[in-house]
């Protein structure tokens, strides 16, 4: 059943949001994937990167991480998109790098509600396309939204996870470490 009274917050967070968007996506992509000081610079616009959260009632309940991939960047999404064989996209572009509900307001409208507001805001920003991955393990919301706001799917990042497993050492909550899951590459021209 969807929520009302879900209010957004862009760009600058306080301590208490940023230690309440790290518990939660750590949750979900596994401990140590994301570190304190990763979301501290989406939380306060840095040039390229910007954070946007669901609120009820004060709580935080979602919160969403996008970062922007110009052609002067040397970016290893890009380099990975490439060597899958698959179309790279338009630059710039608008990484969806993460999104993120609390487990208790799952399935309530909260996810489209970030997710439709991000794009708001990164059309905004004029980019030639926007970009986003989901986990290749089951459907989940987050595809559904994909392809009903116009994203279409590019194909199969095979390890989409692995070398930043090794690297940072966090613990898939899917496989452990190092993580193998696959991730279903979307896009959007604009």
């Amino acid at each position: 059943m969807p929520i009302n009274n879900i209010s957004i917050k862009l760009f600058t967070h306080t301590e208490e949001e940023i230690l309440k968007a790290l518990e939660m996506l750590n949750e979900e992509f596994g401990n140590d994937f994301y570190t304190k000081d990763d979301i501290y610079t989406y939380s306060k616009n840095r040039s390229k990167k910007f954070m946007i959260s669901a609120f009820q009632n004060g709580m935080m309940i979602g919160t969403m991480l996008i970062r922007m991939i110009t052609l002067s960047d040397k970016d290893q999404l890009i380099d990975r998109i490439a060597k899958n064989g698959l179309k790279t996209p338009s630059l710039p572009t608008a990484m969806l790098q993460a999104e993120v509900v609390d487990q208790k307001f799952r399935n309530m409208g909260v996810g489209r509600t970030l997710f439709c507001k991000a794009l708001e805001e990164i059309k905004a920003m004029n980019p030639n396309s926007i970009i986003g991955t989901a986990w290749q393990i089951e459907e989940n919301p987050i595809h559904h939204i994909f392809r009903t706001e116009g994203f279409h799917s590019l194909g199969i990042i095979k390890n989409h996870w692995l070398q930043e497993s090794i690297s940072k050492q966090f613990k898939c909550p899917i496989c452990g470490n190092p993580c193998y899951c696959n991730a279903i590459l979307y896009s959007k021209e604009l």
